[in-house]
């Protein structure tokens, strides 16, 4: 294994994109922009050997660079391996022994008895008097919640659903970063009914966002409405998501819950999750729509099910 304390290739990687960028007078904004990300502070963290760029990053920075002989590539590599060596270390690493100490006994204050309480008549009373009043709170609390007319707690209801899937895709479609989406029905698992929509995107989103949508079929629904869906994937993903309505001039708006930079959490484990979103304050609702945001280059999976509101 390499000597760990000598080689950084993250920073050797992260040192190299900064002086071609210097070199060439460029700034980290400029640099984004060439590159086609939505801010500078994913290259922060690159310049500085705190994080790996993914591939096509660093493809984009030789393209920029021109450099042709695949020096950054290289570098990659090389920080990737020296990564996975680290990783290996650290689980062939021998756990440390566990030391425990015995706690220490301390010796309390001497306890001396007080003197003893006598159940006197007007002692008695007062129990007495304190334990019908709580008896009486009660009866009177049992009445009151099994009285008919008296509206008792239920879980929300989930609305009819508007897109199940069970005829295909039901003219659902990428709306922006279609080459990085595929999509089809599933049978592999459903909310409800047989079918679901099953969504995989690939690269990270620094690089190019993802969304699926849909403009059909949402004649009923109004801005205000909220609109329910359940989503699962098949394990934990690095990824999250927003939702998003566009008007009546393709503007997009993006929902409450999920406002510029603040996506939802897709499942952390393998059960359908529910999901719900109230459609923005438009004059008319001309699209619906998820986008995944990936913090991954692997594949991202997961099924969309029981649209509804």
């Amino acid at each position: 294994m390499p000597d760990h304390d000598d080689v950084d290739y993250a920073k050797r990687l992260g040192a190299a994109i900064r002086n071609h960028r210097m070199s060439q007078g460029m700034s980290l904004r400029a640099l984004a922009k060439e590159l086609h990300l939505s801010g500078h502070g994913s290259l922060v963290d690159y310049e500085l050997g705190r994080r790996i760029p993914p591939q096509n990053l660093v493809e984009g920075c030789e393209r920029v660079f021109r450099i042709s002989d695949g020096a950054l590539r290289n570098l990659r590599e090389k920080a990737l391996t020296e990564r996975a060596d680290l990783s290996t270390e650290r689980l062939l690493r021998p756990p440390e022994p566990e030391t425990t100490t015995a706690p220490a006994v301390t010796a309390g204050p001497a306890v001396t008895a007080g003197p003893v309480r006598r159940w006197t008549p007007r002692r008695r009373l007062v129990v007495v008097a304190a334990a019908v009043v709580v008896l009486a709170g009660l009866a009177a609390g049992v009445w009151r919640w099994s009285s008919p007319g008296t509206a008792t707690p239920s879980l929300a209801a989930s609305p009819p659903v508007r897109f199940g899937f069970e005829d295909g895709i039901e003219r659902w479609s990428p709306l922006w970063g279609g080459p990085r989406i595929r999509y089809d029905v599933s049978a592999t698992t459903a909310y409800e009914g047989k079918q679901s929509l099953q969504i995989t995107t690939t690269g990270f989103s620094n690089m190019t966002d993802k969304s699926l949508g849909t403009t059909h079929g949402l004649e009923t629904l109004r801005p205000g409405m909220k609109v329910t869906c359940y989503l699962r994937v098949p394990l934990p993903e690095r990824a999250s998501v927003r939702f998003f309505a566009y008007d009546s001039k393709s503007h997009r708006f993006w929902a409450l819950e999920t406002p510029e930079g603040g996506e939802a959490q897709l499942p952390s484990d393998t059960a359908w999750k529910r999901y719900d979103w109230t459609v923005p304050n438009i004059d008319l609702v001309h699209a619906i729509g998820i986008e995944i945001y990936q913090f991954t280059d692997d594949p991202v999976i997961l099924w969309l099910d029981a649209v509804g509101w």
